[in-house]
């Protein structure tokens, strides 16, 4: 089966969206199982950047719910969430004429996922979440998608077409956690189809 990413629309996704970024940061050990109950405000980093008119969040519905969600945050005179860790790396990139977005609370429904067939299939939520992402760069005239991920999801990123720019830091806003910061020039990998992994393929060509 395949998935649609699409705005959420309404508080009621938005909420459930959140529920599932607060299970998956909490499963992580970014944030406490406390801290995910109660759900208190600016838990995360990155929660006035989406609450803000700069931040757009998606999300994957099915069977009457919401499965999968990222946020997107737009470039604007108050940075970016990662700007407290990579600022210097940021502005060389926005010096540099890049028109940046960072991705941010990328989460899905763990239940939901257990019970997709064949293994691995978290995957099939995570290509519609960042396809959605790249629409929002087509839309928005980004070209440049930062993020910071954990040194042990590098790898996935890396397939994606992620490449690093700057050095591995502790994320003390995110229970100190390792972090490395990463950028996808999307329209320059859509240029150049001879340097796609198979998976940034998967994802460019739905573009």
């Amino acid at each position: 089966m395949e998935y649609s990413c699409r705005e959420a629309d309404g508080i009621e996704e938005k909420r459930q969206a959140r529920t599932i970024v607060l299970a998956e940061y909490a499963r992580s050990g970014y944030i406490s199982l406390e801290d995910a109950r109660t759900d208190v405000p600016g838990v995360l980093p990155s929660d006035v950047a989406v609450a803000s008119s700069s931040g757009v969040t998606l999300v994957i519905p099915a069977e009457g719910r919401i499965v999968g969600t990222v946020s997107v945050v737009l470039d604007s005179p108050d940075g970016f969430p990662m700007d407290s860790l990579y600022h210097t790396e940021l502005e060389a990139l926005r010096q540099s004429g890049h028109r940046l977005a960072e991705v941010v609370q990328l989460a899905t429904d763990q239940e939901f996922v257990a019970g997709l067939p064949g293994i691995g299939g978290g995957i099939s939520l995570l290509l519609p979440l960042f396809q959605g992402v790249l629409r929002i760069g087509k839309e928005r005239g980004v070209d440049g998608f930062c993020i910071t991920v954990n040194p042990k999801h590098d790898r996935f990123y890396t397939e994606i077409g992620f490449v690093p720019i700057g050095p591995e830091r502790q994320y003390e806003a995110l229970g100190g956690a390792p972090t490395l910061p990463k950028v996808f020039y999307w329209q320059s990998a859509l240029e150049h189809p001879e340097g796609q992994s198979p998976l940034s393929r998967l994802l460019l060509d739905a573009v």
